[in-house]
Parts: C-alpha cells; structure tokens; sequence
C-alpha cells in the first residue's frame, strides 16, 4: 500500500514564488510508485486548496486559477483536513512552505491538533529560529 503524503506549496510568505519552484522540484522528483501524492496549495490570502492539476501550473504560477481545484478546510473537530465535506486521508504531510507561516511553526501547531504526521521542525522549534536574536542565545 503505498503512502500518502500530502505536500504543501505556495503560502502567505513573502517567499511565495521560492515555495512554487521548491515544490515543484519536489513533485517532479517524487517516486510515484511508492507514494500516493496530494497536492495541497495556499493562496496568498490564505485559501487553501486541493489542487488536482498538472504541476507545470504551480511553477509558473496559475495553479490557483485551475478549475481542477477544490476547497479545503482545516477541521479541528474531524481532526482533518477536509474537502466536499468529507477528510482527506493524509499519512504525511510535507510542507514546502519558506518564510512566515511555512518555516515560523504556525502550520506545524495545525498538524499537531489534527495528530497528522509531517516533514520540519514542531512549532516551538520553528518559532525559536525565525526569531534570529532568540535563536543566537
């Protein structure tokens, strides 16, 4: 059975763009004979979507404007990360996010309330090294 891991592209950051090209390295590269992958990709506003297309559009930057998307939601009670009402099955996640709100530990704090596996450093970690003067002591 293989796993399925769930990777994380573009975000509110500043760093956008470098989270496009960083995934899609990633998605190109990935052993599609071990690995059921899910393509999950935020807005610069925030939204959140599965996206179902081909990863030539998250490289250069009109993923967001597919029909081959769908809205997700993130579901404290369900534990999950939802879309069409119903929680997708994620074994992993791997966020492919830089800067704020990808490598400060926001998200992981999520995936740590959902219980669901992921990729980088837990929240207190990634707050700590985003803060330069905190992490130099």
């Amino acid at each position: 059975m293989k796993m399925k891991i769930a990777v994380l592209f573009g975000g509110e950051s500043s760093e956008y763009e470098v989270s496009l090209a960083s995934s899609y390295s990633v998605l190109v590269e990935m052993d599609k004979e071990k690995y059921d992958v899910i393509k999950i990709g935020i807005t610069r506003d925030g939204k959140w979507y599965l996206y179902e297309g081909d990863i030539s559009l998250i490289l250069n930057d009109t993923w967001h404007k597919s029909e081959e998307k769908r809205e997700l939601f993130i579901d404290i009670n369900k534990g999950a990360l939802v879309v069409d009402g119903e929680a997708l099955k994620i074994d992993k996640i791997l966020p492919i996010l830089h800067g704020e709100y990808g490598e400060d530990g926001r998200y992981a704090s999520i995936f740590d309330t959902l219980k669901i596996k992921f990729s980088g450093p837990d929240f207190f970690s990634g707050a700590i090294t985003m803060d330069k003067d905190v992490s130099k002591l």
